[in-house]
């Protein structure tokens, strides 16, 4: 590993929120992959909390959240993956 690959010198994993409120599933789930490989994520996470669902990304082992959906919409896109 290089001094650039570094965690202290690599580029900030920046939770940037996506929103996908007005995509269809399909539409919505491939754009939260794409935002996530575009920030550098390495894992892509699906949580259920109360009332919702988070999507998180790890990056240079920090898990970040990425967006909240609502518990249905969430659960759809879970079970589409």
């Amino acid at each position: 590993m290089s001094a650039a690959d570094t965690p202290a010198e690599s580029p900030t994993f920046a939770a940037v929120p996506i929103s996908v409120d007005e995509l269809e599933n399909d539409e919505a789930l491939a754009a939260l992959v794409e935002h996530a490989v575009g920030m550098g994520a390495s894992d892509v996470f699906m949580l259920t909390i109360e009332g919702g669902v988070e999507v998180a990304g790890r990056h240079w082992g920090e898990v970040k959240p990425l967006t909240q959906w609502a518990l249905a919409r969430g659960q759809h896109l879970i079970s589409l993956v």
